[in-house]
């Protein structure tokens, strides 16, 4: 929060001055003005209003002119009517005729404005004027203080100089000194005529107030911990379908990476690096209160999709502020589940007072993009040649030449397709993005609230209709929410809300080297490949698939759209009911109960004759439907009370009931008996499952603070937890934390310029994560089929003394503004250690089992959070430059395993590259066998040219360097230009685009080389006689002579070495990267022309994301295409849904 400081010395000097006002945040600002007594005079108005209120109408000129009105009004005169028309009409004439007869009167100062009442003095004995000036603890003048006669209307506001007088106070009367932000000052007359005052700050009122743990608000300065607080403009400025993405580049440790799974896809949410193994690293979500279940749905059914999950389906619009608690310390009283963080979404409530409805719509245009090159000149083919052709159908001959691109040139010559029909022999530059379209989301929002001092309603309407890029793939979504408060008497009040969202999606985008995933398909197969062509013949004479190549796993991607589907729908219902009690001015109970409810049915299917092994020729289907229910109740006394005038303290103490459940009912079938009807009793062969399974935590907390003289605080907090999924003995656990935060500026008295603010905090925190249910117990796993007997299948050990992991973690950190609160820096070291991880490890085959569930490993996080916010041009012609900086840098570091494991594989890409942990090594770390090198790093090669293979090696990590975004904001009157980038320095992905568009001879990199080796080779391989044989070559020496390596390769010996070899150093790829992420061009309409509407106010809003990048190191592939919203997700990108650039137009009124 920043604080401005005023300076207003002499008329006619251009100096600074304090402006504070009320919104729903202090928002300070410099402002630069030339004084001028006469502005009053000089300033003409023309106005024709119709039965307006003098609400209205203060509204009105506060936004057309430099005025701005001070004092509190009356309700009988801010909601009389008047008819106004005037032309170039001086302010004192508005208002004389305005106010007559109303029983006020004004006074103006400047561009100050006081309305008052025409009041009888109340006052008794000799009365006289007094004057005075008004100063801030610098010295400096401060114009717009208010000055009143306690217990009456009767004042006046401060001038331009600090100075003011009033007139007619008796010796006994009370003189009231106020101004936003400010300790408000009495000062009794007792005969004096001269009055001055020094004003200071109240810090009380200035401080940011955020949302905490367990629903607590907070002052952001008490906290010892860090904390990222972003308020729903921020939100909603370049609105995502998924709310969750809105947070890129704005929350330093905050790691967000959308995988490449369509609409309706999830995000991977990590805050300040992975700690557990094999656990879910992502941070807790709660939304207003309720925990939100982990339902992140990765695959279901025939292919890999991702499903989605709750934060995907969260409406932007509904949401007033979120909160990211990172540390242990911010996150304990939340017990097991807030081991990696929490994230706190507070919803909207209805307004104080009145009606209002507002309106908002969004249109964007999502444009796909390629970020690899692929090569036009070579097509179909092997060693130049063209691929074998029956020449007595005219039909190609099924073989590996089929599926490359390292045949002849591509230069319009006629050859059969894979259909046997004679086309141009051409290069397809665009048969990879034309087979896509530009997606679109459209998404319209309509919200009604209410309310009086007793009671407050919202109810929001939201629909989201949004086309992939992928053809077919399409979302709708339907939000209502719905919120009331209602006071019954002084004592109680009553919370409740209702969300429901219902979701459909048809076609999700299949992923990896999946059957449906086309993009795998059509980077690989051959250049000279037409689109037309392949639409066009998608089945042969007996109705089975045509396949375009002889790969197994690659389809006709205009088959598998026609013919493998999928469909789902989704119901989610989330809903809270509190009541808080007030039992004294000190101490509150409060009550609450929560629900999420998550309803999910999938349907999938695929026609009869596939050509692709893993799906049946005669077709098949899989039916999936999903429950998952949780629900929270808690209850918490809340006490306050001052020990003195120096000493407060709050006490928190309660319990938390959580009770989950869910059951899935899964059935498939293949060999349909006829063809098209994909229902389960048409198939031959079927399987139908079922798993559920329950858990109950029981919890008692409480929280407690002590402040002394507001500048310093002591924060602690201590739960305990008792879980059905850990064994008797260990299923109770306790954590807490301690927090000190410490405003050393205040403490010492320290009154600068230069350094306005300054605060020291510190935290450690003990929180835990226990097991899914069921993992102690011994267990049997049955399917039922059409065969005689179910099958019993035992696949993991129990063990009975499972304990949960635990978390521990420390930071130290530093607050500093600077500059009367234009600069502030924000700063945050953290250490945390992760132990007791459970995870499955594999034990000998003799034992039955495949697996254990063991508590073994570490894994420390260490990092560093900074955070930079500047004012740097902010002037009264309304001119506004804001910026924030924020980077974050982390260091995950695998300190031990189970005593059997050398390492744990956490992911892997064939048998050429695995992602995994090992001790001593970085969390993610990449391992290949590489070539084999000298000490000199130069490669060795054999005596035919072809490199020698060395050892596994480490060849990368997934984890960056360093991330952060840039957050520009320039206003200008009524337009604003925002735009954020963010960046990623380091870490490394498997890319496997690369590795096929290599393999395959697609890449543009594989023509190096190619036009030397056809002019000096054969058809069969060998050298031409009288030349010199060239082509690629191996940039090494010679194993055996230690000579520099002359001798060339064909070129799909050359780029298929690292497959056949099983050598995949050179398909990890460097991920850094700094993108134009959002860029919003907003302009504000003028409130004249709202004059003329029934609006009260409108904005429209130009929004692109993901325009383009500034600077990226590679060039195959867009380093958060990743293959899932796992642990290690972005550590493998596997080609991927081409990514999006958007564009679109935003529009949002209030009536």
């Amino acid at each position: 929060m920043k604080k401005n400081k005023n300076a207003l010395k002499y008329r006619g000097l251009t100096k600074l001055f304090k402006v504070m006002k009320i919104t729903v945040l202090l928002i300070f600002v410099f402002t630069v003005q030339t004084v001028a007594s006469s502005y009053a005079q000089s300033t003409k108005l023309s106005l024709s209003m119709n039965d307006v209120t003098f609400r209205d109408f203060i509204a009105h000129v506060e936004a057309e002119t430099d005025f701005y009105f001070m004092l509190k009004y009356d309700d009988d005169i801010l909601e009389k009517h008047f008819d106004l028309d005037y032309k170039n009409a001086p302010i004192s004439e508005i208002l004389d005729d305005i106010l007559i007869n109303t029983g006020y009167s004004y006074k103006i100062v400047d561009r100050y404005i006081a309305i008052s009442k025409i009041a009888d003095n109340p006052n008794t004995g000799q009365q006289k004027d007094i004057s005075g000036t008004v100063t801030d603890e610098s010295g400096e003048p401060l114009p717009g203080v208010t000055v009143v006669v306690k217990g009456t209307t009767n004042g006046v506001v401060t001038g331009a100089n600090g100075s003011y007088s009033i007139s007619n106070i008796s010796d006994d009367a009370v003189l009231v000194f106020s101004f936003v932000g400010l300790q408000a000052i009495e000062v009794p007359v007792a005969g004096k005529s001269v009055i001055d005052v020094v004003m200071s700050e109240n810090i009380e009122a200035l401080e940011e107030v955020v949302v905490t743990a367990l629903n607590i608000n907070r002052k952001k300065q008490s906290l010892g911990y860090a904390l990222t607080a972003i308020n729903s403009g921020e939100i909603n400025q370049a609105k995502e379908t998924n709310m969750i993405n809105s947070l890129k580049g704005k929350v330093a440790g905050l790691q967000i990476s959308q995988t490449a799974g369509g609409v309706g896809s999830s995000s991977r949410v990590v805050l300040r690096g992975v700690s557990s193994l094999s656990s879910s690293n992502r941070p807790l979500f709660v939304i207003d209160g309720v925990p939100m279940g982990d339902g992140n749905n990765a695959n279901g059914g025939i292919s890999y999709k991702d499903m989605g999950n709750a934060m995907s389906e969260i409406d932007p619009e509904n949401v007033e502020s979120i909160s990211v608690l990172k540390g242990a310390g911010a996150s304990a009283a939340y017990g097991s589940r807030g081991a990696n963080g929490v994230i706190l979404i507070t919803t909207k409530k209805g307004r104080g007072k009145g009606f209002g409805v507002s309106y908002s719509s969004n249109y964007t245009i999502d444009q796909p993009v390629l970020y690899t090159e692929l090569q036009n000149i070579y097509g179909a083919g092997l060693l130049g040649s063209y691929p074998p052709i029956d020449e007595s159908t005219n039909m190609p001959v099924k073989s590996t030449f089929w599926t490359l691109s390292f045949g002849p040139k591509m230069e319009g010559q006629l050859f059969p397709n894979f259909a046997g029909q004679e086309v141009p022999f051409t290069p397809q530059p665009n048969n990879v993005l034309d087979f896509y379209r530009n997606g679109s989301t459209c998404t319209n929002s309509l919200t009604f609230d209410a309310g009086n001092e007793n009671a407050n309603f919202i109810l929001s309407l939201t629909n989201v209709n949004s086309k992939g890029i992928s053809p077919n793939n399409d979302l709708a979504r339907q939000v209502i929410n719905m919120r009331g408060t209602m006071k019954m008497g002084k004592k109680v009040e009553i919370d409740s809300k209702i969300s429901y969202i219902h979701q459909t999606v048809d076609n999700r985008v299949y992923m990896q080297e999946s059957a449906g995933n086309a993009m795998w398909m059509l980077t690989i197969m051959p250049r000279n490949t037409r689109l037309g062509d392949l639409k066009n013949n998608t089945v042969d004479a007996d109705g089975y698939e045509l396949k375009f190549q002889d790969e197994p796993a690659s389809n006709n991607p205009y088959w598998t759209l026609n013919n493998l589907k999928n469909n789902d729908e989704k119901h989610h219902v989330i809903s809270f009911l509190s009541t808080k009690v007030d039992l004294a001015s000190w101490l509150n109970f409060k009550v609450q109960t929560g629900l999420d409810y998550n309803n999910l049915t999938t349907h999938e299917h695929y026609a009869a004759g596939s050509s692709e092994p893993r799906l049946n020729i005669l077709g098949g289907l899989s039916n999936i439907l999903s429950n998952n229910i949780e629900w929270n109740s808690d209850f918490m006394f809340n006490a306050n009370k001052d020990l003195s005038d120096k000493i407060s303290t709050s006490l928190s103490a309660g319990g938390n009931y959580r009770y989950s459940r869910y059951n899935t009912l899964s059935q498939s079938g293949t060999a349909l008996n006829a063809p098209g009807l994909y229902h389960i009793s048409n198939a031959n062969e079927y399987e139908t499952g079922l798993s559920f399974g329950e858990k109950a935590v029981y919890s008692a907390y409480s929280l407690g603070s002590i402040t002394y003289n507001q500048w310093l605080y002591f924060d602690v907090s201590l739960r305990n937890d008792w879980s059905s999924t850990l064994p008797k003995g260990n299923n109770s656990y306790f954590y807490h934390s301690e927090n000190l935060s410490f405003l050393f500026t205040k403490a010492l008295g320290i009154d600068s310029n230069f350094l306005s603010a300054g605060r020291l905090r510190g935290s450690y925190g003990k929180v835990g994560n226990d097991t899914s249910p069921y993992r102690t117990n011994q267990y049997y796993g049955f399917n039922q089929s059409n065969y005689a007997y179910p099958l019993g299948t035992i696949g993991s050990l129990a063990t009975s003394d499972l304990k949960p992991e635990i978390t521990e973690s420390w930071e130290v950190g530093t607050n500093l503004t600077f500059f009367n609160n234009r600069l502030e820096f924000d700063f945050t070291y953290y250490d945390n250690l992760t132990r007791n991880q459970i995870m499955a490890v594999e034990i000998p085959s003799t034992s039955s089992y495949s697996s254990k569930v063991v508590n073994a490993g570490e894994v420390k996080n260490t990092g560093m959070e900074m955070l930079l916010n500047a004012g740097i041009i902010q002037n009264e012609e309304g001119f506004n430059w804001d910026v924030s900086i924020n980077a974050a840098k982390n260091y995950s570091e695998v300190i031990a395993l189970h005593e059997n494991l050398e390492s744990l594989k956490l992911a892997g890409f064939f048998s050429i590259l695995s992602i995994e942990a090992r001790p001593g090594e970085p969390f993610g770390s990449i391992y290949s066998n590489v070539y084999l090198r000298d000490d000199f790093g130069d490669i060795y090669v054999d005596d035919n040219g072809n490199p020698v293979k060395g050892d596994i090696e480490k060849v990368g990590n997934i984890n960056p360097d360093l991330t952060g975004g840039i957050n520009n904001k320039f206003t200008y009157k009524n337009f604003s230009l925002s735009f954020l980038i963010d960046f990623q320095l380091g870490g490394d992905f498997i890319s496997g685009s690369k590795f096929y568009q290599y393999t395959f001879g697609t890449h543009a990199e594989t023509l190096q080389g190619r036009e030397e080796y056809y002019a000096t080779h054969n058809a069969d391989g060998s050298a031409m006689d009288g030349v010199i044989p060239d082509g690629p070559k191996v940039n090494g020496i010679n194993i055996n002579t230690g000579e520099p390596n002359e001798i060339p390769l064909a070129p799909y010996t050359y780029y298929t070495n690292p497959y056949s070899m099983s050598v995949g150093e050179e398909f990890v790829l460097d991920a850094t990267n700094v993108r134009m992420r959002e860029v919003v061009i907003g302009y504000n309409m003028p409130s004249k022309l709202m004059d003329k509407t029934p609006l009260k106010n409108a904005n429209i809003s130009l929004v692109g994301r993901n325009l383009f990048f500034l600077y990226r190191a590679n060039n195959y592939a867009d380093s958060e295409s990743g293959y899932s919203s796992g642990n290690v997700g972005t550590g493998i990108e596997h080609s991927p849904l081409p990514s999006t650039r958007s564009i679109g137009m935003q529009l949002k009124v209030n009536f």
